[in-house]
């Protein structure tokens, strides 16, 4: 008789969400908090959930017969030095693309419009009349042109604005990164898709933003940069 294989899912809904397990598995649930379930010598399959702090990934080298893990992002740097030896490691690579690309473009438009600056002036009370530049007509560069990169142009496109494409080589319709000093001087905004390797920590560097053009966007993560000289 085949023995049974232990998935450690992220949520107690989980198994339901997914509609169930295949024969042969059975499920414990980790949040990733301090407290493990008592089938940590068991578990062979984990579902990283979303959050867990590095500190707590030390955790992953206990587990005895861990041989894969499943993250639900498709950024990996985290997880990947913690990765104990002959466990495989799966990112969630383009199930994140709509949603990623739709808070980019939000994010984007609320900036080129300047709603942060109408928010405050409602909140104070205060009518403020600005004039804000329309998104069509400008040009977006997307740095890290893979699947989240081609969901943010589609989502882009009915905006009227010119996209360009950057990724680490030149394909068709895709410039290499080693042509950004000539692409960076005509973009209106720039959005990062890069993972987070020791090269690109340091993409974003003061030459690069002397490189774009006074009052460009720039759409790094959370962070949001006016290129003003």
């Amino acid at each position: 008789m085949a023995s049974t294989i232990t998935v450690w899912l992220p949520a107690a809904d989980s198994a339901e969400l997914m509609g169930g397990l295949p024969e042969g598995m059975a499920a414990d649930v980790w949040t990733g908090g301090e407290q493990l379930p008592d089938s940590s010598g068991e578990v062979e399959v984990l579902v990283m959930p979303f959050g867990v702090p590095r500190s707590r990934l030390a955790v992953l080298a206990t587990l005895p017969r861990l041989r894969l893990i499943q993250l639900m992002s498709a950024g990996a740097e985290r997880v990947i030095p913690y990765l104990p030896a002959g466990v495989t490691l799966c990112n969630a690579r383009g199930a994140p693309d709509a949603a990623v690309a739709e808070w980019i473009v939000a994010v984007i438009l609320a900036q080129v419009r300047g709603l942060p600056a109408f928010l405050a002036a409602q909140q104070r009370g205060a009518w403020e009349f600005a004039e804000v530049p329309s998104l069509a007509g400008q040009t977006v560069l997307i740095v890290g042109y893979g699947s989240i990169g081609e969901a943010t142009e589609r989502v882009l496109t009915p905006f009227g604005v010119t996209v360009e494409r950057v990724a680490r080589h030149s394909r068709p319709g895709v410039a290499g990164v080693d042509d950004l000093p000539v692409m960076l001087p005509r973009a209106d905004v720039v959005v990062l898709l890069v993972p987070v390797t020791p090269a690109t920590v340091v993409l974003a560097d003061a030459r690069f933003l002397g490189l774009m053009r006074d009052g460009a966007l720039d759409r790094k993560g959370t962070n949001r940069t006016h290129v003003t000289r």
